[in-house]
C-alpha cells in the first residue's frame, strides 16, 4: 500500500497527483483515518493547528489527534513529560514507556505508549512527537475504551510509519511516489 501524505498546513490543499507538487517547507507524511469509521474536527489558531478523529461509533472513547504547534520546538523529553504530567498527577496507577527515540527522515522524535488506571477505567494511548525545524509535530491515539491488541498493534504500526519531511532541504528531502490528499 503507498502511503499518502498528509499535510496540516494547509486545509484547502486541493487533491495532486503529482508529488513534485508538495506544500513548500515541512511536509508531514501519514495516513489518516478512514473517513469511513471516524469524523474530523479542525481548529486552526495563531500558532496551532489540530485536527481530530472521532470513531463514529465509540465518540470521544477513541480518538486520534495531529497538533502542529509552530515556532521552535520543546526538548522532545520536556514535551513527552509535559503530555505525561496531567496522566501523573490524575490517575491511581500510570505509566508511559518510551517505544523508540530516534530519528525519522533526520528530524528527531520520540514514540511513546501510556496507561492511565482511574475510576475503574483504563485509558490507553500512542503518542508520537517530531522535532521539525519550524514546528513541533504531535500524534495522538486516545482509548478510553478498551482496545482490543490486534487494534493497538495496528495503530502502534500505522504510528510508527509517520514521518516528517521538508521540500526545502536535501537531507530531509520528501519521497518520491506520494500521492497528497485532502484534509479530510
Amino acid at each position: 500500500m503507498k502511503i499518502r501524505f498528509f499535510t496540516l498546513f494547509i486545509f484547502l490543499v486541493p487533491a495532486l497527483s503529482d508529488a513534485t507538487e508538495w506544500f513548500e517547507g515541512e511536509n508531514l507524511l501519514m495516513e489518516p483515518p478512514d473517513t469511513k469509521l471516524f469524523d474530523a474536527y479542525k481548529k486552526n489558531e495563531p500558532g496551532w493547528i489540530s485536527t481530530m478523529w472521532q470513531s463514529k461509533s465509540q465518540k470521544g472513547g477513541d480518538s486520534y489527534v495531529v497538533n502542529i504547534v509552530s515556532g521552535k520546538p520543546p526538548k522532545l523529553s520536556k514535551f513527552k513529560a509535559s503530555q505525561d504530567k496531567p496522566g501523573k498527577d490524575a490517575c491511581g496507577e500510570f505509566s508511559s514507556q518510551v517505544i523508540v527515540d530516534s530519528k525519522r527522515n533526520g528530524y528527531k522524535s520520540i514514540f511513546w505508549e501510556t496507561s492511565c488506571k482511574i475510576k475503574g477505567m483504563t485509558i490507553r494511548s500512542i503518542q508520537l512527537a517530531i522535532a521539525g525545524r519550524d514546528s513541533l509535530y504531535h500524534a495522538r491515539k486516545l482509548w478510553k475504551i478498551p482496545v482490543t491488541e490486534n487494534n493497538y498493534s495496528s495503530w502502534k504500526t500505522t504510528m510508527s510509519s509517520i514521518s516528517l519531511c521538508d521540500t526545502r532541504r536535501e537531507s530531509n528531502a520528501c519521497p518520491k511516489g506520494y500521492k497528497s490528499v485532502n484534509d479530510p
